[in-house]
């Protein structure tokens, strides 16, 4: 994360979201342990009334016997309440998986700019380096030859 910044507001700017980002981060986490308790909670209220719907089915085909024909209204209930709930589920895992993908797409790219940031930077040192050493190289041999009187004349 050694940039260089050729532009002075450049690196307060980036510096200033990158806060804000960590700042964000650090918000998300208890956030999101909120979300899946409450998520919990709603399964756990869900799967109280499927149990209800359940036993009033179970009730009703006992009264059947003695009173009154079979009805499928209630399983039917029972049943669309299951699909219902089921394709929420399925839905918040395809909306997980898109969020966890797309984060990691943006981390991937950031990480690729900054490996080509950093090799860039490298490169440039290593240009820099060769050429203070020939530089150094031509000044020893200058001095060389200005000490050394036969070769001189």
């Amino acid at each position: 994360m050694a940039f260089n910044c050729r532009v002075g507001n450049s690196c307060l700017a980036r510096d200033s979201w990158k806060k804000r980002y960590y700042d964000e981060k650090k918000k998300t986490v208890p956030l999101e342990t909120q979300c899946s308790r409450l998520e919990s909670d709603v399964e756990t209220m869900h799967k109280k009334m499927l149990a209800r719907l359940e036993a009033d089915r179970e009730v009703s085909t006992a009264r059947s016997d003695y009173f009154m024909p079979t009805s499928d209204r209630n399983l039917n209930r029972v049943q669309a309440t299951k699909l219902r709930h089921e394709t929420e589920e399925l839905k918040r895992k395809v909306d997980n998986s898109k969020i966890k993908l797309t984060t990691e797409m943006k981390l991937r790219r950031q990480a690729e700019s900054e490996l080509k940031a950093l090799r860039a930077e490298l490169t440039q040192k290593r240009i820099n380096l060769s050429l203070h050493r020939s530089q150094q190289i031509v000044d020893s041999s200058q001095e060389f030859l200005a000490g050394t009187p036969s070769l001189r004349a």
